[in-house]
């Protein structure tokens, strides 16, 4: 059986769902950079997101505790691909209780600090080649010097 993947991106994820899942409040603040951008790409829009700042990431993120029948439970089922460090696809599952469950892919770049989310993407489970693309392109503007 072949080990699982994973990189400091995915390890911080991880870290971060299990500080939220023991939360009791929605959060507000989260380790991101001033320059954070979120793009929602799934094809339903998300929940309308589309592409957000900072500010209103951590919004974003809060408002699952008002969807949330107690509080919601984040997981990374599997990890789709890592690039170096600081690149990584992966499926999260976000449990809102009562059996609603919903299920998306992720891309996740780090900061070069490898503290902080500089850059998130959603996209749809079955569209796994854009994410792949995504990690690629930004790895390619790592290799060229561009934070």
């Amino acid at each position: 059986m072949a080990a699982e993947l994973t990189n400091v991106a995915v390890d911080l994820m991880r870290s971060v769902m299990a500080e939220l899942n023991g939360r009791d409040e929605a959060p507000t603040d989260l380790p991101i950079t001033d320059d954070f951008v979120f793009e929602d790409r799934r094809s339903s829009g998300g929940a309308g997101f589309g592409r957000v700042d900072a500010s209103g990431w951590i919004s974003m993120i809060a408002s699952t505790w008002d969807v949330s029948e107690g509080r919601p439970h984040y997981s990374i089922p599997k990890v789709l691909a890592v690039r170096g460090d600081r690149l990584a696809a992966f499926v999260v599952n976000v449990d809102y209780g009562s059996g609603n469950v919903a299920e998306h892919g992720h891309c996740l770049q780090l900061d070069p600090t490898l503290r902080l989310f500089q850059r998130q993407w959603d996209f749809d489970l079955g569209d796994v080649d854009s994410a792949i693309a995504v990690l690629d392109r930004a790895h390619a503007e790592f290799s060229r010097g561009h934070p």
